[in-house]
């Protein structure tokens, strides 16, 4: 290499070593609530095996898990101390709860599609929805539910601005209720007919339609959100105690968590029909169910065998049920991309051995320290450009919120 350079009347160039550099990747994690142990399982949905669990101080009883957009928090509903705690998805880490004033048995839990704020169903006494605002992790308000009994499940349409919420103990009217999340207001309810016990809920990709799990009824209705309004419900075949439900990202599939039969069912939504039942080995009364971002895998949390099963979505076949060590009681699932911080070592760089008239004539280093490359050339004007352009592509990539924040974390905890 160093003839070469001479003869080419470059200066010869020796490579010394770079230093470390944190980078951030994104992969995919599931993240359960575990009821019985007052912690949080994680797992690396990638590969589907278990990571850790995370401790919450001043929890008690877990039941559902959001998180955010960017994938960096994941928030916690706890049933027994009326708070929301909060995860730091990028190290795993408790991070800390929040209080909600007014609010009674906090159950299901959503998450605005700008990561703002995060709406929380209070299936206890006070019947109503919590906001928090998840930019600095503070109680806003509480939405009063008129005519509700027992807020469950909630979910968010893809625009941001309306919330859904079952209502599972309102055995009358079987409603499921409305909110305005512009201004934080209730809209309406909507009466659906012969479902019982509502929880689960999921709104299309669209936001066109909202279906529910009738636990009761064992069915799952759906909704038009155009109007507001009841369109059918589903008879689940060989299917009891349905709970949990999540809808496939291309909006063609629902899933459906069956905590009586131990089994999942598949809807097709095109046409709103049952399609087959999933079943799944070693596990017991799956109570909620999460698709990953590309929908090829669902999750179960499994809360009477404390493991998670793992379905392939591409042609509804059972795949594996994971061992969650140290959980007790899962009831809470939800996926999230998290950017995952590596400290890595960059290539090494060239170094010039000559003077610096030597290295300006044919030697050019970018200069962000994040790119370690060296280039030898006879005409610097033009790789100076390109690297300037090398420069400019390093910079955008680590000036990305979610990768920025994520380093930063790295850098806090070491």
């Amino acid at each position: 290499m160093a003839a070469a350079a001479i003869a080419a009347g470059l200066a010869p160039l020796m490579a010394v070593p770079a230093p470390a550099v944190a980078a951030a990747q994104v992969r995919e994690f599931a993240y359960v609530a575990n009821r019985g142990s007052d912690n949080v399982s994680v797992i690396d949905a990638t590969n589907n095996t278990f990571v850790t669990n995370i401790a919450l101080p001043g929890a008690d009883q877990p039941l559902a898990v959001a998180i955010t957009p960017d994938g960096t928090r994941a928030y916690v509903t706890n049933f027994g101390t009326n708070n929301v705690s909060v995860i730091n998805t990028t190290n795993n880490t408790f991070v800390t709860n929040i209080a909600l004033p007014g609010a009674v048995g906090p159950f299901g839990i959503a998450i605005t599609p700008d990561g703002t704020r995060a709406y929380v169903a209070n299936q206890g006494s006070s019947n109503n929805v919590s906001v928090i605002n998840i930019t600095n992790n503070t109680f806003v308000t509480n939405i009063a539910l008129p005519g509700a009994v027992g807020p469950s499940g909630i979910a968010i349409t893809p625009d941001g601005t309306r919330a859904y919420v079952t209502n599972e103990f309102n055995q009358v009217e079987n409603q499921v209720s409305v909110i305005n999340t512009t201004n934080n207001t209730f809209v309406t309810n909507i009466d659906l007919q012969n479902a019982t016990d509502l929880f689960g809920i999921a709104i299309t990709p669209d936001g066109t339609r909202v279906y529910t799990a009738n636990s009761t009824s064992h069915n799952v209705s759906v909704i038009n959100t155009a109007n507001n309004t009841f369109v059918t419900n589903i008879a689940l075949q060989n299917a009891t105690t349905p709970e949990g439900v999540a809808i496939t990202p291309d909006g063609t599939r629902a899933y459906v968590a069956n905590f009586g039969s131990s089994n999942v069912s598949v809807i097709n939504i095109t046409n709103n029909s049952f399609v087959s039942n999933i079943g799944l080995q070693n596990a017991i009364q799956p109570f909620a169910i999460a698709i990953n971002r590309d929908g090829t895998r669902a999750f179960t949390a499994n809360s009477g065998s404390n493991n998670s099963s793992v379905i392939n979505t591409t042609n509804n076949t059972f795949v594996t049920t994971l061992a969650l060590p140290g959980a007790a009681g899962p009831l809470g699932i939800a996926i999230g991309e998290v950017p995952v911080v590596q400290k890595i070592r960059k290539r090494n760089v060239a170094k010039s051995s000559t003077s610096s008239k030597q290295e300006a004539g044919g030697i050019v280093k970018s200069r962000n320290e994040n790119f370690g490359g060296v280039v030898a050339t006879s005409n610097p004007g033009k790789i100076d450009k390109k690297l300037h352009d090398v420069d400019t592509l390093v910079q955008h990539i680590l000036d990305h919120p979610a990768i920025t924040k994520a380093l930063n974390a790295a850098g806090t905890h070491g």
